[in-house]
């Protein structure tokens, strides 16, 4: 539902460029420097809620987050997880590569594939730091049961709903603050957590994906801008991977919706297919949008598994969540 509103908020920012608003109408015409300002306050108003988050941590869950540090810590120096980490990492490295090739090809529909798989297995590298025992196989092909992990898991289901609701409630200041131009907006993310398990709306947030990164989308701008506020926030907040932290972990937000742009299109494109919600091997094309973006998601995700290389090689006898 959030990204959903996000994007259609875009694209009624983008008609209103186009045409002057009605007479009648209070709210003033939408300029490019509007649009600027708004990106802008929205990366301020994300960093700023990750940092309420992290302090709402420290104050309401100190004592859960030791224990549950310490039980990572554990689970992260068995050899044998060591290992099945690794082996996740070599694997999206051998699929980057094959992005690479098959990109310079030309061959787009199997590039994407092979750039989908790289991210599915950094993400279930990644897991290990976020979940304990966990399974790789509980999470599948399928994006949205990493968030039916969160859910079942006390402290972070928690510290999620309580970003969720800071989140909602400072982009709707800022709307409201803003009501002559951008009129009764409002970012209602109030059954994201609620549906995240829903079948129906996993299809229509897959259907979504496919309609953002097609052709001549509004939503792709949104995503860019999420993804260079992550890598600032880790840049500037990291301490160069030595320990596990929650800046660490945050990292993996990048991940997650690197995978929700590409988990649609792990059907699409690997065969012909008649429905028109979906894309074929013909509609991948150097004018469409997951095309093109794809290089960007590559160069960063080559930085995310080098991030977590790291973090492997150091990590000893100190976690450090918060």
């Amino acid at each position: 539902m959030f990204f959903r509103s996000c994007q259609d908020f875009q694209i009624n920012m983008t008609e209103k460029l186009k045409k002057p608003p009605a007479i009648e109408e209070t709210k003033q015409q939408i300029t490019i420097n509007d649009l600027i300002d708004f990106f802008d306050n929205f990366l301020k108003i994300l960093s700023s809620s990750i940092d309420d988050i992290l302090n709402y941590a420290q104050s309401n869950h100190i004592k859960d987050i030791k224990q549950y540090e310490s039980i990572i810590l554990k689970q992260i120096n068995k050899r044998s997880t060591k290992k099945e980490i690794n082996d996740f990492l070599n694997i999206a490295k051998n699929d980057l590569k094959d992005y690479k090739n098959l990109m310079e090809k030309k061959s787009y529909p199997n590039a994407i594939y092979h750039l989908q798989q790289s991210v599915e297995k950094t993400i279930k590298s990644m897991c290990f730091f976020l979940f304990v025992d966990f399974k790789p196989r509980s999470v599948g092909h399928d994006f949205s049961n990493i968030m039916l992990l969160l859910k079942k898991d006390g402290v972070l289901s928690d510290l999620l709903k309580e970003f969720i609701i800071r989140f909602e409630n400072k982009l709707n200041k800022y709307f409201n603050y803003k009501i002559k131009i951008f009129g009764n907006t409002k970012i209602d993310l109030s059954n994201f957590w609620i549906d995240i398990d829903n079948k129906i709306f996993l299809r229509d947030f897959k259907k979504r994906m496919i309609e953002i990164f097609s052709e001549n989308s509004a939503g792709v701008s949104f995503f860019l801008l999420m993804f260079l506020n992550f890598k600032k926030q880790i840049k500037e907040t990291s301490d160069g991977g030595n320990k596990i932290s929650l800046y660490n972990i945050l990292y993996s937000s990048e991940l997650f919706i690197f995978h929700m742009i590409l988990s649609p299109h792990e059907d699409s494109t690997r065969y012909p297919n008649n429905d028109k919600s979906k894309m074929g091997p013909g509609d991948y094309t150097e004018k469409s949008q997951i095309v093109s973006f794809s290089n960007y998601i590559s160069m960063e995700l080559e930085e995310i598994i080098e991030h977590i290389n790291k973090i492997i090689l150091n990590v000893k006898s100190q976690v450090n969540i918060i």
